[in-house]
C-alpha cells in the first residue's frame, strides 16, 4: 500500500508544474548540494528517515550561508560594506535565526543512494527570506522531497529581530539568477559510474 501510494503522489506531482528531468531540475535551483545517503540514514521500514531530511536541509542551508560569504567578498573585494561573514556575526552579535522549518514527502528513498538538495531564496523582506528545498533521487531520478526555511535576522544580543545587513541583498540576487544546469556532466558520469543495487 504505501508504495502504490507513492506512485499515486508521482503522477500527481508531475501535473503541479514539479521537474520530471534531472536537466529542469538543475534549471530551477540556483543552488545544489550533492549528499550521499548513508545506510544508518534509513529507518526500520528501509527508506530515507523522515527525521534525515531535515538534516539535509540544514546541511544545504549551511552551503548557502557561506556561499553567500564568498558571493559577498566577490562584489566587495575591498570590505567597504563592512561585512566580513562570520567575523561580523561573531563582533556584533547578528546572524541568521530559523523560525520554521517543514517537508513533504513525495517518494521514499532506498540505500544506496545519492541526494542532490535543491535551494532557493524566496518571499524576501528587508529581514527575512525563505530558503526552499527540493531533493532529487539520482537512483530513482525523481524528485523526493520539498520543503523549506524561514530564515530571519536576529540581533542575539539584544535578544531581537533586525534587517539584514546591506551587504546580503545583492548577494542573495546575484546567487538566485544562476542555475545549476551547468553541472548535468558531472552527474551523468557519476550516475554511469553507480551501482544502485538494494
Amino acid at each position: 500500500f504505501y508504495f502504490s501510494l507513492a506512485w499515486n503522489v508521482v503522477s500527481t506531482d508531475y501535473k503541479m508544474g514539479r521537474p520530471r528531468t534531472l536537466v529542469e531540475f538543475l534549471r530551477s535551483v540556483p543552488m545544489l548540494s550533492r549528499i550521499p545517503m548513508r545506510w544508518g540514514d534509513m529507518d526500520a521500514f528501509k527508506h530515507l528517515n523522515n527525521c534525515v531530511y531535515f538534516q539535509y536541509q540544514e546541511t544545504a542551508r549551511i552551503k548557502y550561508f557561506n556561499l553567500m560569504i564568498e558571493e559577498i567578498k566577490k562584489q566587495d573585494p575591498n570590505n567597504i560594506t563592512g561585512f566580513e561573514g562570520h567575523a561580523f556575526m561573531n563582533a556584533t552579535g547578528i546572524g541568521p535565526i530559523l523560525a520554521t522549518t517543514q517537508c513533504r514527502y513525495l517518494f521514499p528513498a532506498t540505500f544506496p543512494d545519492i541526494i542532490l538538495m535543491g535551494s532557493k531564496a524566496v518571499d524576501r523582506t528587508s529581514d527575512k527570506f525563505t530558503l526552499e528545498h527540493t531533493s532529487w533521487s539520482l537512483k530513482h531520478n525523481r524528485i523526493l522531497s520539498e520543503g523549506d526555511g524561514k530564515i530571519v535576522t536576529f540581533d542575539y544580543l539584544k535578544g531581537k529581530r533586525c534587517d539584514m545587513h546591506p551587504a546580503m541583498i545583492p548577494a542573495i540576487e546575484a546567487m538566485e539568477s544562476r542555475t545549476c544546469e551547468h553541472m548535468i556532466t558531472d552527474l551523468e558520469v557519476i550516475i554511469k559510474s553507480q551501482h544502485f543495487e538494494e
